[in-house]
């Protein structure tokens, strides 16, 4: 997650204090917790006016950009206002006797709010150069220009190839990386973090941008949902748990809740295919939005069993963040296993996937539907995951009808396509020019697309946060130069 605050003023009489808190002041957070290990960068300008202090931060994931009073107390300052998600974020800060570092602590952050981060700041601190533009050089200045080069290859299991033998057009993908080290790092435009195609289930591009890396674990939003997906598919496998049961049935203390009473069942295919036919208006503004409701909810069956009926289920297909949450504890209680374990167990462990982190809800319990962390190449497996019908390596990891359920409309057939989980591009809908496929995609610009017939995937991770809806997703890279540069088979 990048931190970037802004002080800003003009600068009247500030006095030695005042001179040495104003300025510009970097450095970078390093996350570790357990196997997760993460980088991100913290950039901060403190200016004064004849008004006093304010603060604008601009981290692209956390914040609206808006100005809000900085109160400055001795040595130290603390602001306080509402985030990306409506958490109130405090950043409290002290600035060393010598006048040479910030401490800085962000506290209330993250989807729930319940996350912090510390920062050791100095005026232009070099590692976090790399984190200022698309791309820089070792002095810090910006990078343009490109030529196409080959990933990497490493032991992860992914195999790797060039752009050339495997059918796509090379000078395209530079256009396109041409296009990327020309974001301007404008709040409410695109920045595109990290890109990696795959073509005959081979990793042929595989580029990162705005400091980012390879093995730096990235937010990737409602892809979260796409793999509570594939989970509900191991675990239908191996429990009793079955697409057209009640869902009620494996809620046993929820019988007198709204659900139970429905003159018609509301079964698990309703809840995968987000046509439950319960209320949920993710445009209502505030605390009673639906989804910031559920972030606060500390039984989630509850809350999601309590929302009103309004459409009979399976005929209306209406996104809600609350259905793969409540899917995710149903598949904890049917595998007798807790979600995150189930996940490491029968997922995770056998793709080796390692680096990752799961938001955690008030509750104690991994949030199913948004906020995991991992790794670009490691939903590049996911993407090879369901493009082989659920095989790695030669091992059958999820079952094959699963995946083809799962990525088929199970939405009502004049209803946005939708599987479980899984968004549909077709002639029904289309994300994407000209070719047909399965996409998971996450809010600020996340996406693993499937397209089968041109045995090809695409992974993207951005920070365009401060865009709504579809709107933030770079489908114009798909159209404008990935899609064209793929050769016919």
């Amino acid at each position: 997650m990048r931190i970037t605050m802004w002080i800003l003023a003009c600068v009247l009489a500030p006095g030695v204090f005042g001179q040495e808190l104003s300025g510009r002041w970097t450095g970078v957070v390093h996350e570790s917790a357990g196997r997760f290990k993460a980088d991100s960068a913290v950039d901060v300008e403190i200016l004064r006016s004849s008004q006093g202090w304010s603060l604008i931060d601009h981290d692209r994931q956390r914040s609206s950009g808006a100005s809000v009073p900085l109160q400055v107390h001795d040595r130290s300052f603390e602001a306080t206002y509402t985030g990306l998600w409506p958490t109130q974020v405090r950043l409290t800060g002290q600035l060393a006797a010598d006048g040479q570092t910030l401490e800085v602590v962000v506290a209330g952050i993250g989807m729930t709010g319940n996350e912090q981060q510390h920062a050791t700041l100095r005026h232009e601190d070099p590692d976090a150069r790399r984190f200022a533009a698309p791309r820089v050089d070792n002095s810090g200045a910006r990078v343009s220009g490109y030529s196409y080069r080959a990933p990497r290859q490493t032991t992860d299991g992914i195999p790797v190839s060039t752009a050339q033998q495997e059918g796509i057009n090379p000078a395209s993908l530079e256009a396109m990386v041409e296009s990327i080290l020309a974001e301007t790092g404008a709040h409410d435009a695109r920045q595109t973090e990290g890109v990696l195609i795959l073509r005959h289930g081979k990793l042929v591009f595989e580029e990162y941008f705005w400091g980012q890396t390879a093995d730096n674990p990235h937010i990737i939003s409602s892809c979260t949902k796409s793999l509570t997906s594939i989970l509900t598919g191991m675990a239908v496998a191996a429990t009793r748990l079955r697409p057209d049961s009640a869902v009620v049935a494996y809620l046993p203390e929820q019988r007198d809740s709204a659900w139970s009473h429905a003159k018609e069942p509301i079964t698990v295919r309703n809840v995968l295919s987000m046509s439950s036919g319960t209320a949920w208006d993710d445009t209502v503004k505030g605390p009673a939005n639906p989804s910031w409701l559920l972030l606060q909810a500390r039984d989630v069956p509850a809350y999601m069993l309590s929302r009103p009926i309004i459409h009979p289920p399976g005929k209306i297909y209406n996104y809600d963040n609350g259905l793969p949450a409540l899917m995710g504890d149903v598949v904890a209680r049917v595998t007798q296993e807790p979600y995150e374990r189930f996940a490491e167990r029968v997922l995770f462990g056998p793709l080796g996937v390692t680096n990752y982190r799961w938001t955690i809800m008030p509750d104690d319990k991994p949030l199913a539907a948004g906020g995991f962390f991992m790794r670009p190449r490691d939903m590049a497996k996911i993407g090879l995951l369901m493009s082989a019908r659920g095989r790695w390596q030669g091992r059958q990891i999820v079952p094959s009808q699963w995946v083809a359920e799962s990525t088929q409309q199970q939405s009502a057939a004049d209803q946005y396509p939708y599987g479980y989980y899984w968004h549909l591009t077709n002639e029904k809908h289309r994300h994407v020019k000209n070719v047909d496929g399965y996409m998971a995609l996450g809010q600020g610009g996340q996406i693993i697309a499937v397209f089968p017939k041109a045995d090809l995937i695409v992974v993207t991770t951005s920070q365009n946060w401060a865009m709504p809806g579809l709107t933030a997703m770079p489908f114009s890279l798909f159209d404008d130069f990935i899609l064209p540069a793929v050769r016919p088979e």
